[in-house]
Order: C-alpha cells, then sequence, then structure tokens
C-alpha cells in the first residue's frame, strides 16, 4: 500500500471517528454543520461542530469562522503522521512546486474522502439529516479553499446559501435557512 493510499485510509477514519465523537457530545441536539480547520503547513487539521442549537445563540458575523466554535473532537494525530510522512518523501531539497503539489494532494484527498462518505449515507447526523461541511484555513492562508471546496462536499441545495452567507438579504443565506430550521424544530 503506498503512502498516499494510506493517506486517504487515515483521513477517512478520522473524519468517521470525529464525525461519531462529534454526535455523541451533541446527543439531544441537532448536530449540522462541522468544520475541518487546517493550517499552511501540512500538519493535519481540527474538527469542530455546531448544533442548531448554538448557532441559534451566535453572532451571525462570527459563525463563519470556524475556529471560534466549542464543540471540539479529540484527535489521535494519525492525520498529521501520515502527511508528515509525505513531505519527508520530497527529501530535503524539495521545490516549492513539490510542496504545493503535496499540499494540493492532501487538500484535494479530504475532499475525496468527504464525497466517498457522504455518498455512502456516513454525512447525516442523529436525526438523518445531512451535515454541512466546511473546510477552512485558520491561518487565512488560501481563503478561496472554503468557497470551491464546498460545493464539492455538500448538498447542491446549500451551495447559494453558502455563497450568499454574509449577505443581510432575508431569507437568501445559509444563516437565516439554518435559523429557520431551528426555529422549526
Amino acid at each position: 500500500m503506498t503512502e498516499k493510499t494510506n493517506l486517504y485510509l487515515t483521513i477517512y477514519q478520522d473524519i468517521q471517528d470525529a464525525c461519531s465523537e462529534l454526535k455523541q457530545e451533541t446527543l439531544g441536539q441537532h448536530l449540522q454543520i462541522i468544520g475541518l480547520v487546517l493550517v499552511e503547513d501540512l500538519c493535519g487539521y481540527f474538527v469542530v461542530g455546531m448544533t442548531l442549537e448554538e448557532f441559534s445563540q451566535f453572532d451571525q458575523e462570527l459563525v463563519w469562522f470556524i475556529s471560534e466554535w466549542s464543540i471540539e473532537a479529540s484527535h489521535n494525530n494519525h492525520v498529521h503522521q501520515q502527511i508528515q510522512r509525505l513531505y519527508e518523501q520530497l527529501g530535503e531539497e524539495y521545490t516549492e512546486e513539490q510542496y504545493i503539489e503535496l499540499r494540493q494532494h492532501y487538500q484535494n484527498t479530504i475532499i475525496q474522502v468527504l464525497q466517498d462518505l457522504r455518498k455512502e449515507g456516513k454525512l447525516q447526523n442523529q436525526q438523518g439529516d445531512e451535515m454541512i461541511f466546511i473546510l477552512q484555513y485558520a491561518d487565512a492562508f488560501d481563503e478561496d479553499f472554503e468557497e470551491t471546496s464546498f460545493a464539492q462536499i455538500n448538498p447542491q441545495k446549500y451551495v447559494p446559501l453558502f455563497a450568499q452567507r454574509f449577505k443581510q438579504k432575508k431569507g437568501e443565506n445559509l444563516h437565516d435557512f439554518l435559523l429557520e430550521k431551528y426555529k422549526n424544530l
């Protein structure tokens, strides 16, 4: 098995475990959004969740900064170890292009895992609703990654709402959609 295959399997298991842990932490609530927060350096990510109950109490501007969310999954650091093995394989004389290629492979692997888990029906909350996933760089390294990855990993009905998440037009953004969903619980 190649190191790149191992990376896929490690991320797959890690995200699945994190989702299970977040569901366990939010029993009796409606886990709706999960965020994977990355940093520029290839060192893994952390996973946080947001329930509809918590979402309804959050400031509308801060809610999209997922590093501010309070429900966090603990991690076993296997993803960090796996991506470090791939990084070390570049050798000491690696080029910037090689590093960028590895980072893109890492991002694409996370996206592929989420797509596969969604197809397998494993990205649903305790109530059977599809959860929303957001990939975001904590250090503002790649601010477009959040936008470009969202449509690849979420049901299409959420894509235009997410694109308008900072807009104040009533009812035409993800914030209002989720608040309405909360009110109808």
